[in-house]
């Protein structure tokens, strides 16, 4: 009877992967190039978070460097999407532009602008200079 459970589990396992991988191949290819994502998602937000980290953050200020913070999160995971890791640190930087970016938004929320400063900063020696002294050419 453990058998047939056994086999039962793996034979739905086969079937979920089958139908993921024919609808991921169902999507299309993904047109975003690595320096897309970078040039129009990571450094126009990274930009902009940085100076609104300079000033006061109130309403809409707040709003968009709360935003700024979000989009660099998604980018790190468009960054693994796609057979776009090139390397382990590759991948170590991407889970710090997750991370630190998440902490920025926490402390941006918390109106502790100094640990967001830190975390941002955090984000742009570990994440960002890391993989960009292994990859950028």
């Amino acid at each position: 009877m453990k058998r047939t459970g056994l086999f039962a589990g793996l034979a739905t396992v086969a079937v979920a992967a089958a139908v993921l991988t024919a609808a991921w191949a169902a999507e299309g290819p993904r047109l975003a190039s690595v320096k897309h994502l970078m040039g129009g998602i990571v450094g126009p937000n990274c930009s902009a978070l940085v100076g609104a980290l300079k000033g006061d953050l109130d309403g809409d200020a707040k709003a968009k460097a709360i935003q700024n913070a979000a989009l660099i999160n998604e980018a790190g995971h468009l960054l693994m999407d796609n057979k776009r890791r090139r390397s382990a640190t590759w991948e170590k930087a991407a889970n710090i532009l997750r991370a630190c970016s998440d902490v920025v938004i926490k402390k941006i929320e918390a109106g502790d602008l100094e640990g967001a400063n830190a975390a941002l900063n955090t984000l742009r020696t570990q994440g960002c200079a890391a993989c960009h002294k292994a990859h950028r050419k």
